[in-house]
């Protein structure tokens, strides 16, 4: 494409810390061809992913958008949309999809609108929450030219629940960026930066949130804990469940074997750190961790939840247990612990799985193929 025939899109999602959401984004504004695309993203003003951008030279537009209803950030919004004449608003995630595409019907130069379903989780909400925010989406789905699902499991829920249609919907599945995990530290060197001595290290990465299940996590530790006295869990990530996840530790007596490192940027050393990943997820849309930890050859323990399963395979690439066992993780822990040998053959695996199937690029490659049809097709250039 000629400069002058650029596509102007808009990247929009609500906060601006490390999350799935915003690592996804992040790869995506990296690998869409410049040539062919203006990228703009719009957010919080601070935080991991505005630090991140600034670094591959995309501009941010700050803008503070929540689940509370501001009519300032209405303006805002609109004042953006009017400004800069998108071709291509792409919202991501529950909040920035209902301000994003609700906004959009009060400029007069409407663009094509594209949400991401970075996970369903208000389906696991009370039954009146949950009919709410279908009711929400089956609204928004009418004017919104794609909904992209990262997993064919919430494709599927999307369509059962009808707040999407088939010909309107489309599965992506997430990427990472793979080049991040070719080794560049060593694993004593990425121990040392975390203080891991000589203990055998479970590791977890996720928002401290009921629906990451670390409260399980912490439970199955307590019981390996009680046989093996030199095992360590170090979890990354904040949120809301902080205190009672400490108290938890206390209660059982192994808050000198549990760290909670907080919000991290180099995820990858942790991952190069720890010997087994541990996702105790109750429900997902298609984690990235998962997969950071497959590109990082860490033997993996997970749920057996749906969007896991559609990337991992029990006894094959990692081994599964069911959502909220404390019995079944904490064996699953025991069995990798003591068996270094399928440990190492479930790393080999998922390592190989990553690679071939699961590169941000490829991720980015099949956005900008929908990005370019849309736009034929609503501007009558195909």
């Amino acid at each position: 494409m000629k400069n002058q025939e650029k596509i102007k899109v808009l990247e929009l999602i609500d906060e601006a810390k490390v999350g799935g959401g915003q690592i996804h984004l992040l790869l995506l504004t990296k690998y869409l061809d410049k040539n062919k695309y203006d990228v703009y993203v719009a957010c919080e003003p601070e935080g991991f992913l505005v630090d991140e951008l600034k670094k591959i030279q995309i501009p941010v537009l700050p803008i503070y958008i929540s689940n509370k209803l501001r009519i300032s950030s209405i303006k805002c919004l609109i004042s953006i949309y009017q400004k800069y004449n998108f071709d291509i608003i792409h919202t991501h995630g529950g909040t920035a999809g209902f301000w994003g595409r609700l906004t959009a019907l009060f400029v007069r130069r409407k663009p094509i609108l594209i949400h991401t379903f970075h996970g369903i989780h208000y389906l696991n909400l009370n039954i009146f929450k949950k009919y709410i925010f279908i009711l929400i989406d089956r609204i928004l789905s009418k004017i919104t030219a794609k909904n992209i699902f990262v997993c064919e499991s919430d494709y599927k829920k999307g369509i059962e629940a009808k707040i999407s249609s088939q010909k309107n919907s489309i599965v992506i599945q997430n990427g990472i960026d793979v080049e991040n995990y070719i080794k560049k530290i060593d694993r004593n060197t990425a121990r040392a930066k975390f203080a891991f001595k000589d203990e055998f290290v479970f590791g977890n990465v996720g928002r401290l949130h009921k629906q990451k299940g670390q409260m399980y996590l912490i439970k199955a530790f307590a019981e390996l804990r009680k046989k093996y006295s030199n095992v360590l869990l170090a979890i990354v990530g904040d949120g809301e469940l902080y205190k009672e996840l400490r108290k938890l530790t206390k209660d059982l007596k192994i808050d000198d074997k549990v760290l909670f490192l907080g919000s991290r940027n180099d995820v990858a050393d942790f991952l190069y750190a720890i010997d087994v990943f541990v996702l105790p997820s109750l429900w997902e849309g298609q984690p990235l961790t998962i997969f950071e930890a497959m590109a990082a050859s860490k033997p993996i323990i997970a749920t057996s939840i749906d969007g896991v399963r559609e990337i991992l395979t029990d006894m094959k690439n990692a081994l599964l247990c069911p959502p909220s066992d404390v019995r079944a993780l904490s064996e699953s822990m025991e069995r990798l612990y003591k068996d270094n040998e399928l440990a190492n053959e479930l790393a080999r695996e998922s390592r190989k799985n990553v690679i071939n199937g699961y590169s941000a690029h490829h991720t980015a490659e099949k956005i900008s193929n929908l990005y370019l049809q849309l736009y034929r097709k609503f501007k009558n250039l195909a």
